[in-house]
This record gives structure tokens, C-alpha cells and sequence, in this order.
């Protein structure tokens, strides 16, 4: 996904990018200088296990406050019911989750007609977000950050102004100023993409010859 972005989408031209993926949890495709950062064992991009609150709720890799905690798809629908359990302000997801049990698509489009839970929700989500991606500014000093994956891209409208917001407050201001943050263009083409990206740069790569002679 992030060679996708890199080559064709919207970190072009870029050599220090991260593509993040915030769907029903969240990762990281990392380039540092071109190159891809795999980590000594391939599984460098964890960012979603990034700790933001040591006594937050428990996450599925077992920590507690890890940012997928509050951002994954499961925390997302839970602070959902929290929010809808905790006032009787009336909102179209009271009625769906009496129906049939909520979704977060089913909370994005209630966002998007206007439901001021759905809203908040949404809202608290990017800032939750905008915590672990102001920390990824620090650590890696990148070009450009993508935000991709279903939710990330579908929530675009609701997110990128409240990640915004918090980058800006927690984010080192002299690494920031050479940062953009943007939604991806390649939406769920971009893996594709880069899957493909791979076999043509091995394909066009200059052959090595053995033995070559010195003129």
C-alpha cells in the first residue's frame, strides 16, 4: 500500500512516508529513504499497539490503551453504546442498535445526516488518532502521512479535521512544518498497486553480470 502511494498516489514523489491503515485495526507501511522498514522480524508498522493511556481499556493484543484500543473498529462501536447509554438525546443509531446491533458503517452514515452522537464519536476517534500520528511526526520526522483503509477513507470528513487539530497541538513544531497529512487516492486500489509496483521494479532492474570485465 505505501508503494503504491509512493509511485502513483499521494505521497509521489515522497522517499520518508508512512500510509496508515485504519480499518478494523490499524497499521503502518513505512518508508525511510526509499526503502521500505520491515523491522529485524517484518513487523515494524504495528502503530495501533502504540500505547497513548497505560490504564486505558484492554486491548486484543492484550496491552491496555494502545491507540487501536480507542480507534479500532471494536472501540469505535463500544464508545458508541457508552455514548448512546450515557444520554437520551435522540439519535438515529438508538434505533438501529435496538434493530440489529450497530456497525461502524452504520455510524459513519449516521454522521453524515447530521446524528450528533454518530458525530462525536467520530470526532473523539481523529483525536485519538491525531495523538498516535503526532507521535509518529516525532519518531520519524516524515514527508507525508496517508490515511487509508475503509474507515479512514469513508470518515475522512470527521477524522482529518480532528487529527489535524491534535497533530498540530502534540506534534514537535520544526518536524511538522515539513509534514502533510492527506487522505489516500488509491482508496483500495493502493495495495493492488504496489503489490504490482514490486514485480515491475524487479522486472526493469539492471541484470548483474558475473564477472564482469574491467575496461
Amino acid at each position: 500500500m505505501a508503494l503504491g502511494e509512493k509511485c502513483v498516489g499521494a505521497a509521489k514523489g515522497a522517499n520518508n512516508l508512512l500510509v496508515l491503515i485504519l480499518g478494523t485495526g490499524l497499521g503502518a507501511g513505512v518508508i525511510v529513504n526509499g526503502q521500505i522498514c520491515r523491522g529485524a522480524t517484518g513487523s515494524a508498522g504495528e502503530w495501533g499497539h502504540m500505547v497513548i493511556n497505560p490504564n486505558g481499556p484492554k486491548c486484543s493484543c492484550g496491552s491496555r490503551g494502545c491507540v487501536e484500543a480507542y480507534a479500532g473498529v471494536t472501540a469505535i462501536i463500544r464508545r458508541t453504546k457508552e455514548a448512546l447509554a450515557a444520554t437520551s438525546e435522540n439519535s438515529l443509531l438508538r434505533k438501529i442498535a435496538e434493530r440489529q446491533g450497530i456497525t461502524v458503517r452504520e455510524v459513519i452514515k449516521a454522521a453524515k445526516s447530521g446524528d450528533p452522537i454518530a458525530t462525536q464519536v467520530l470526532k473523539e476517534t481523529g483525536q485519538y488518532i491525531g495523538i498516535g500520528i503526532a507521535n509518529l511526526v516525532n519518531l520519524f520526522n516524515p514527508e507525508v502521512i496517508i490515511i487509508g483503509g475503509w474507515v479512514g477513507i469513508e470518515a475522512a470528513e470527521f477524522l482529518l479535521p480532528a487529527i489535524q487539530s491534535v497533530v498540530k497541538k502534540h506534534a514537535l513544531e520544526f518536524p511538522l512544518r515539513s509534514t502533510r497529512i492527506a487522505i489516500s487516492r488509491l482508496a483500495d486500489r493502493a495495495i493492488a498497486v504496489g503489490a504490482a509496483t514490486v514485480v515491475l521494479h524487479k522486472f526493469l532492474r539492471p541484470p548483474k553480470i558475473k564477472n564482469a570485465v574491467s575496461w
